[in-house]
């Protein structure tokens, strides 16, 4: 499927195995410059590098971690964090 004309990707994605990190990430690098990725995952790139080159941190609030919006889950808070496709360029390895 061709993300490439989404604006916001959001995915609970906490207890996702690394292969669907992996995918998913993936996935990022097809979005447009100025879309955005809210995850529960405090690095993106982790499983695919690559995507790290073309996001950057959107910042939300004052406080650190500027990108993270707490959440109450049913186990305890927890963090969303957001980030922003900040470069035109491809992916390398994509």
């Amino acid at each position: 499927e061709d993300w490439s004309g989404a604006s916001i990707v959001f995915a609970m994605s906490i207890c996702f195995p690394d292969d669907l990190l992996e995918a998913l990430e993936r996935k990022f690098v097809e979005l447009r410059p100025g879309a955005r990725v809210v995850i529960m995952h405090s690095v993106l790139g982790e499983a695919f590098p690559a995507a790290a080159e073309l996001f950057e941190p959107l910042q939300l609030r004052s406080e650190e971690p500027q990108n993270a919006i707490p959440i109450e889950m049913s186990y305890g808070e927890a963090q969303l964090y957001a980030w922003e496709r900040t470069s035109a360029r491809a992916a390398v390895g994509h």
